[in-house]
C-alpha cells in the first residue's frame, strides 16, 4: 500500500509538472500574441497616418488643379486679345480719315 501511494504521489507530480510546463508554454505564446498585435496595431496606426496624408495631398493637388483649370479660360482670352491687332482693340482708326490725319498720336 506504501508503494501503491509513493506511486501515486510520483504520478501527480509529474501530472503537476507537465501542467506547470503547459502554463508557461501559454504564457509564452500568449506573450509572442500580444506582441504581434502591439506590432500591428502600431503598423496600422502609421499606414492611417500615411493614407491620412496621402488624401489631403490629393485634396490638395485637386484644389490647385482646379484654379489652374480655372485661370486657362482667363489665360486664353489675354492671349486672344494680345493677337488681335490694335485697330480691332481700339475702334477702327483709318489714316486716311482726316481727324486721325491732324492728330496723328493719340
Amino acid at each position: 500500500m506504501a508503494q501503491a501511494f509513493d506511486n501515486m504521489r510520483e504520478s501527480l507530480h509529474k501530472i503537476i509538472a507537465r501542467i506547470r510546463d503547459a502554463s508557461l508554454h501559454m504564457q509564452a505564446s500568449t506573450d509572442e500574441i500580444f506582441m504581434a498585435i502591439n506590432q500591428l496595431t502600431a503598423a496600422l496606426e502609421q499606414q492611417s497616418a500615411s493614407v491620412h496624408e496621402t488624401t489631403m495631398t490629393m485634396e490638395s493637388l485637386t484644389t490647385t488643379s482646379r484654379q489652374i483649370s480655372g485661370n486657362t479660360a482667363t489665360v486664353v482670352k489675354m492671349a486672344e486679345q494680345t493677337k488681335q491687332p490694335v485697330s480691332k482693340r481700339h475702334g477702327s482708326r483709318r489714316n486716311d480719315d482726316p481727324e486721325n490725319a491732324r492728330h496723328p498720336c493719340h
